[in-house]
């Protein structure tokens, strides 16, 4: 199931580049500076999920008297 999600991604992606390559210039341009600025965000909430739980602390366990 990870795999298949990875290698429609994957296809994807590649399906992009190559429209992009077909492009005009001022197009291919605009379109990697677009996918530049996507790929940041995507890099930019990755690192703050990895950081926000890299700092949760651990569960502490809670004792609840059962109903007699």
């Amino acid at each position: 199931s990870v795999g298949l999600a990875g290698l429609f991604t994957f296809n994807q992606v590649l399906a992009l580049l190559a429209n992009l390559a077909a492009q005009p210039p001022w197009a291919q341009y605009v379109g990697y500076a677009g996918l530049g600025l996507f790929g940041a965000c995507i890099t930019y909430a990755f690192g703050r999920f990895a950081f926000v739980y890299a700092r949760l602390r651990r569960n502490r366990q809670v004792q609840v008297q059962g109903q007699g």
